[in-house]
């Protein structure tokens, strides 16, 4: 049995040493700190610690009895994970408390190093379950940040039964996405959010529409419908410490002392008062009036205790201190940037042109069943379904009828995880994956450490195939060599990569390299149901009267760009990309750099529009062995026009026109109001 902590650990964060000087004196336990590179706050140069202010931050906090945990937890390039290895050996001789990371390629080179200092996982992990905390126990994790979106119950659960620390949020500025999924940012400005540089599109003004119609919807219109309100567990510590957390942190590393100080004593003195003594503890509003008179925005407690709906988010934005960013527009279908295509393929090694193989996502039976008469090699169903396209989903039935199907057309079958593996979603998962067993699929594509985990304690003889889908945020080749090494078998590349930091990945991947070349991508995942929310002030865990099943619905910016709100059977909205990605014109290029496997994400579509997007495809697949070397493929104009009169929304290149904003060095300054017309062209215009 594991047991409660002795005491609950008080954690706050530094960005410079007197910060950190005046947060230890204020009664914290531990003080998270980051160095120049490598952290998620690289925002400008005063910001974090240098070698000489870390030695000086870990002496000061040994003499007051305290901890030092050093943030290593950015999603790096190739090239970035290869100035790595001094840090991390800099980071061995100084001997920190803990690392904290998100980036598995981290953790494959702290193994690779035989780094000693214990790690705790981030909350970017985007941890669910016990099966994913089993698994980081075994490689030298010791602490789990839980994912911000589950409720303290689980925290609890994964706590007990995989016999690990827990870490939650306790305080101050939260994310309305599911942690590692959110693409907006990156997609549409090159910083990425996964990267430290979120341009904040969640503080953006929308209107909340009538997809099918244009018109508003409700009276939810110019608000900041996605600007999640402050965290603040105060009142509720209790609860916390006898679920037995083992620490709370309070986020804020670009915070001044003046305003952590209060929020520290103020905890601190909580905390002591309720272990001094539990039974005639109370709450003391006092220290919490202080520290609301200060605050930024309204205090919300988020996913701890029950879903908050829409209540957790702040509509007015009068509260908001800074708008990184006002609106942004994808780029699109510019024919000058398919150099950004060409060049690359032609540094690669001349080699004949192979075809790749074409994989489908689909959301129904019926689509998947298009797409195999369209000529798909591979078919991949299960995970999330969506009323208005697909109506009901996956049943036994359907799946031993598509695997005949798929049989005889010589094609394979897939079965897909959902996004986020919670523990409703690991049962229906496990059962899952003995339908598969019986149905003879082979082949998993699991979206999370959580969905591989879970996969594996199931099948602990690996008779199953897993595949690493792009929501694992692999962003560089230490990232592959650790899914080689606990043996998953291929993988999709992140949904942010550039072409060219795709290419670097492709050549010498220890694993064949999947690629979305068309379809929509979600950029952000919203646990709670925005269209509930908005349209009966209601939340997942209330009587629903099925808004989402009546028409579609969309959130439009401030450039009048309209963002698809796709919401799925656990009441999660997917909020899709302003223009669906299609590489249908740079296929040969694709291939020239080795990649094994493209694949169509048409999981949002209906099933005509996967009919032509996958047999339009398989036409020009089939024509890529007969270019001779550095030969343009020319799509014909009727093919054009036919791909886009099918498709619901413009087209665009996504990520794979980016340039990766490095993280070598911090920028000058916090961004401030920024509106970017086009990702390159950032500029101070105002609407």
């Amino acid at each position: 049995m594991f047991s409660p902590p002795e005491k609950m650990e008080l954690l706050a964060p530094a960005g410079s040493l007197d910060v950190l000087k005046a947060v230890i004196d204020a009664g914290c336990d531990a003080v998270f700190i980051s160095g120049k590179h490598f952290g998620m706050r690289q925002h400008a140069a005063w910001l974090n610690f240098g070698p000489e202010d870390m030695t000086a931050a870990l002496h000061y906090v040994r003499g007051h009895q305290a901890k030092l945990y050093v943030t290593v937890n950015n999603l790096l390039s190739n090239n970035e994970i290869g100035m790595l290895r001094d840090y991390l050996m800099f980071l061995e001789d100084l001997a920190p408390d803990a690392l904290l990371i998100q980036d598995l390629g981290v953790l494959h080179l702290c193994r690779r190093l035989n780094v000693r200092v214990p790690l705790h996982a981030s909350t970017m992990m985007n941890i669910h379950n016990s099966s994913a905390a089993r698994h980081l126990r075994g490689q030298n994790v010791r602490r789990i940040v839980c994912s911000r979106d589950i409720p303290l119950h689980d925290m609890a659960r994964i706590r007990q039964e995989a016999a690990v620390e827990v870490e939650c949020f306790l305080h101050n500025d939260m994310c309305i996405s599911q942690g590692s999924i959110c693409y907006l940012s990156g997609i549409a400005t090159e910083k990425s959010s996964n990267r430290g540089l979120c341009i904040k599109p969640c503080r953006w003004q929308w209107d909340f529409i009538d997809a099918a119609t244009g018109r508003a919807a409700g009276k939810y219109s110019g608000r900041y419908l996605l600007a999640k309100k402050d965290l603040c567990l105060y009142h509720q510590l209790p609860e916390l410490i006898t679920a037995g957390i083992d620490c709370v942190k309070i986020e804020g590393r670009a915070r001044p002392a003046a305003y952590l100080v209060p929020i520290v004593q103020a905890y601190r003195q909580a905390i002591d008062r309720y272990y001094d003594d539990p039974y005639g503890y109370a709450t003391d509003f006092g220290p919490f009036a202080a520290m609301s008179k200060q605050r930024v925005r309204d205090y919300t407690t988020n996913h701890t205790f029950k879903d908050p709906g829409i209540d957790g988010c702040a509509h007015s934005g009068r509260q908001e201190p800074r708008f990184f960013s006002l609106v942004a527009e994808e780029q699109d279908h510019d024919e000058a940037l398919k150099t950004v295509f060409s060049e690359q393929a032609l540094r690669e090694v001349p080699a004949p042109v192979v075809a790749p193989m074409l994989a489908v996502r689909c959301g129904s039976a019926a689509s998947a069943m298009a797409a195999l008469a369209g000529g798909a090699e591979l078919i991949i169903v299960g995970g999330e379904f969506f009323y208005k396209n697909h109506g009901c989903p996956w049943s036994l039935a359907q799946l031993t009828e598509l695997v005949k199907q798929a049989g005889a057309a010589g094609a394979e079958i897939a079965l897909a995880s959902p996004r986020i593996v919670g523990q409703r979603e690991s049962f229906e998962l496990t059962k899952l994956l003995q339908q598969a067993e019986t149905l003879g699929i082979g082949k998993m594509y699991a979206a999370n450490l959580g969905a591989y985990a879970l996969i594996r304690e199931n099948d602990p003889q690996a008779h199953f195939e897993i595949h690493a889908d792009f929501t694992w945020n692999l962003f560089n080749a230490e990232a592959l060599g650790y899914l080689q090494s606990i043996g998953i078998s291929s993988a999709t590349l992140s949904a942010e990569l550039s072409f060219a930091g795709v290419a670097s990945l492709i050549q010498g991947s220890p694993l064949p390299i999947e690629l979305l070349v068309h379809g929509s991508i979600a950029t952000m995942l919203l646990e709670s149901c925005l269209i509930t929310g908005l349209l009966g002030h209601l939340t997942k865990q209330d009587a629903c009267p099925g808004y989402c099943t009546k028409t579609t619905y969309g959130l439009r910016d401030r450039l009048g760009k309209t963002r698809l709100l796709a919401p799925d059977q656990y009441c999660r909205n997917h909020l899709l990309a302003e223009k669906d990605l299609c590489l249908l014109e740079v296929l040969p290029h694709v291939a020239a750099i080795g990649t094994r496997t493209v694949r169509i994400e048409g999981q949002y579509y209906p099933a005509e529009t996967v009919k032509v997007i996958v047999a339009l495809y398989r036409k020009y697949l089939d024509r890529l062995p007969r270019l001779q070397g550095g030969e343009e493929m020319v799509v014909s104009l009727e093919d054009l026009q036919h791909l886009h009169t099918a498709s619901p929304r413009p087209l665009g290149y996504g990520a794979y026109v980016n340039a990766t904003v490095g993280l070598a060095g911090p920028e000058s300054s916090l961004p401030t109001e920024e509106m970017y017309l086009h990702r390159a062209v950032p500029g101070d215009v105002r609407l």
